[in-house]
């Protein structure tokens, strides 16, 4: 009758501890998809923003450059003769 005791105590205790590392392993996954989840939504971030100043850099050389360069031009003839 001891040895019974002993064996179902055993087995509650290693169920609860089967259970434990179930959890931990659980948890584990779901915080490596949250972070990979938010590694992922900051290269989209981090990627539009630099397409963002690449796109006024080229708005700034090509328009305002042309239309300053148009200007210049108009400028010395007005007062170049």
């Amino acid at each position: 009758m001891r040895t019974n005791f002993v064996k179902r105590w055993l087995n509650r205790k290693a169920a609860q501890m089967v259970e434990e590392g179930l959890l931990i392993g659980i948890a584990l996954i779901a915080m490596t998809l949250l972070v990979s989840m938010i590694g992922g939504i900051l290269s989209y971030v981090e990627n539009t923003f630099k397409n963002s100043q690449n796109t006024l850099e080229n708005f700034i050389v090509e328009v305002l450059g042309k239309d300053l360069d148009k200007l210049w031009n108009e400028t010395v003839k007005i007062f170049g003769g």
